[in-house]
């Protein structure tokens, strides 16, 4: 009975192993190491940071305006940071975190069309003791900086992170003028491949997605926490979305429940508890139906380019 019950296993493992074919095992193997970095990310965001990250639009609208840009900056009107609020916002946050952040980032937008941008970065400086600061730019206006602005950069130990679109701009030049002050200089995403592509964040106008599925896939929670008039959201989207809205008449909404506001948390562990969790604006996103491969372009600002 016992070798009838081998041959028949025998001849159940031969089957299968048949229909296994190498392609199939290479798949699997895909498919298992995919998995295994999403349960390490997601591991990572549903637990709080030792330090909190975040980023700051210095100006909302663009010199540049990519197509589907996901701040929203085409559609926005000419915005910029209000630098009393920012020093404000930063004191608490210093004060809350004892001087300590993780990472922070100045971007938009384009924030070098911030008239005043070497006060910000003073002002950066005053507040925290980081070395992981940084200009996210598209690096056009660089050659039009002053010496004070190099200067500011250079003192508050702030680098500048070119993201390299498909633009006529010398960025070997570029290097060179940032190596004469001293001011370190990475690219986005510590690639120097030019960014020919895009990926899109479908919205849904209705609301209508799972939130906390939402939260858990999305790349941006919990990663791009963004700091808005004394306010941190857990995403980029949230904060930004008024200029859609504007412009297209539409109505997502952010309520009270989306963002914690930084003069109401009583510490830091506070502000990163709330960034692990999923907020209500989670069921605008069509998360699973993101996009990638659309080519870079300016855009034309239809309203398919983010629904």
């Amino acid at each position: 009975m016992k070798e009838e019950k081998k041959k028949i296993m025998k001849k159940i493992i031969k089957k299968i192993l048949k229909k296994i074919t190498p392609k199939k095992i290479i798949d699997l193997y895909k498919k298992n190491k995919v998995n295994k970095k999403r349960k390490a990310r997601l591991k990572i965001k549903l637990q709080p940071r030792n330090l909190l990250k975040f980023e700051v639009h210095l100006a909302d609208h663009c010199n540049l305006n990519c197509v589907g840009c996901n701040h929203f900056s085409p559609l926005a009107e000419h915005i910029f940071l209000d630098i009393e609020s920012f020093r404000r916002d930063c004191e608490r946050i210093s004060k809350l975190s004892e001087r300590k952040i993780g990472e922070l980032y100045l971007l938009g937008g384009e924030p070098l069309l911030h008239p005043n941008i070497n006060e910000i970065l003073n002002i950066v400086g005053q507040n925290f003791d980081t070395h992981n600061t940084g200009i996210v730019t598209n690096g056009v206006l660089l050659f039009k900086m002053t010496d004070d602005f190099w200067k500011c950069c250079k003192e508050n130990k702030i680098k500048i992170i070119i993201t390299r679109y498909p633009i006529n701009l010398d960025f070997t030049a570029v290097e060179k003028n940032a190596g004469a002050y001293n001011v370190q200089l990475e690219y986005f995403g510590n690639t120097r491949e030019i960014t020919r592509f895009m990926d899109k964040i479908p919205l849904d106008l209705e609301g209508r997605q799972n939130a906390l599925k939402n939260f858990r896939l999305c790349g941006k929670s919990n990663n791009c926490i963004t700091l808005k008039d004394g306010k941190l959201y857990t995403c980029s989207l949230a904060p930004h979305i008024n200029h859609f809205n504007k412009y297209f008449n539409k109505n997502l909404q952010v309520s009270e429940s989306d963002y914690i506001d930084i003069y109401k948390a009583n510490s830091i562990s506070e502000i990163l508890l709330f960034l692990t969790r999923a907020i209500p604006f989670c069921r605008y996103c069509k998360i699973k139906e993101l996009t990638g491969g659309i080519k870079w372009a300016v855009t034309k600002k239809e309203i398919s380019e983010w629904v």
